[in-house]
């Protein structure tokens, strides 16, 4: 029987969510404090080292790192890997939040910053890129519905650069999309493919074509939009039969692949229950 112990998925992720905090937050404001730097615009080069891009970068590799250590000492869990990502993107944005909080008024207590005097529309404008702007604490908003109603609005508006930036920029589906590629790195190490293939584009689709003994060629169908779904149906399902899963499941590889995929490769031993301790 799994035993998944609370305490140790705790320990774990308070542990990594202070790295990522500090490595995609402290260090950023603790160098605009130093060097007296308000807004976004003034950073310069620096600009580049904490941009967005390698914050999300960052941020994927402390979760990689994470669930690495949790498999280390427990085991492929996936229930468990679930929870301790959740907890993680709770316990980050509530360190970020007093992280925020703190540089904000040590920001004011030692730079003494100018406000923007106008109110209104131009108010906004000005207050637009400031480093030690805060705002208030809404976790649920903040991860789980903000964000899906912007990428909603940008996916609609059919803004593809824009898309792609809210994907990697949002916290849940950075991890989601970190859990797929985990899960697909350990399918292909369980059928004795090397994993790193699973993070090469279009190798890791050439390999799952070989998995499930598709034709090669539906590799050109695969990377076409809304088509690639029905040939993704057809690998999944004979991945999902190896695994001695249903039609059903093979759908949801399709539909939701960060989790199904989990389900059959994040699991040390898939007909065990599972069992919580503390």
């Amino acid at each position: 029987m799994k035993d998944i112990k609370l305490n140790e998925i705790a320990r774990i992720s308070l542990l990594y969510s202070l790295l990522g905090v500090f490595l995609t937050g402290f260090i950023e404001k603790s160098y605009c404090l130093i060097f007296d730097i308000q807004n976004i615009s003034q950073l310069g080069f620096a600009s580049i080292i904490f941009s967005p891009i390698s914050g999300s970068l960052v941020f994927a590799i402390v979760v990689v790192l994470m669930h690495r250590k949790y498999i280390k000492i427990q085991g492929t869990h996936f229930n468990a890997i679930l929870l301790l990502t959740l907890l993680f993107l709770l316990i980050s944005y509530t360190i970020a939040y007093i992280n925020n909080l703190g540089f904000y008024h040590l920001n004011e207590l030692i730079n003494k910053p100018p406000h923007p005097t106008r109110t209104g529309l131009q108010g906004l404008f000005d207050s637009i890129g400031d480093i030690f702007a805060t705002s208030g604490f809404r976790p649920i908003n903040h991860l789980f519905i903000l964000p899906f109603i912007t990428l909603r609005d940008v996916f609609t508006t059919f803004q593809t650069y824009y898309f792609v930036l809210t994907l990697i920029q949002t916290p849940v589906i950075l991890a989601a999309i970190v859990i797929f590629y985990e899960s697909l790195f350990y399918l292909f190490k369980q059928n004795d493919k090397e994993g790193y293939q699973a993070l090469i584009p279009i190798m890791n689709h050439l390999v799952l074509l070989k998995l499930s003994n598709r034709p090669l060629w539906w590799i050109v169908p695969v990377y076409i939009p809304f088509i690639r779904l029905i040939p993704k149906y057809f690998i999944n399902l004979s991945i999902a039969k190896s695994y001695g899963k249903s039609n059903g499941f093979a759908i949801g590889m399709t539909i939701l692949p960060w989790y199904f995929y989990g389900v059959i490769s994040l699991n040390t031993q898939d007909n065990e229950q599972e069992e919580i301790t503390l």
